[in-house]
């Protein structure tokens, strides 16, 4: 069910198998199969998007004291 009007089935590879015109009230009826297997999600979580915010914490903080070190002070 969509508010925008516009009802799909879309396959695993991206592909849509079938689809309603837009704004027409109806039902769409297509045959599905259930696949097994993990996500790369399932696999690792959020470890991946902690890894890469702390990366850029660890660098903003290192490219931060490396300013401080090579500035000039006044003068």
């Amino acid at each position: 069910a969509t508010n925008t009007g516009m009802t799909a089935a879309i396959a695993p590879d991206g592909n849509v198998v079938a689809v309603l015109p837009a704004f027409v009230r109806d039902a769409l009826t297509v045959k599905v199969r259930g696949h097994a297997g993990a996500t790369p999600y399932v696999l690792v979580g959020n470890s991946l998007a902690l890894l890469l915010a702390l990366s850029g914490i660890l660098a903003a903080l290192i490219r931060d004291r490396v300013a401080k070190t090579y500035s000039p002070g006044p003068g």
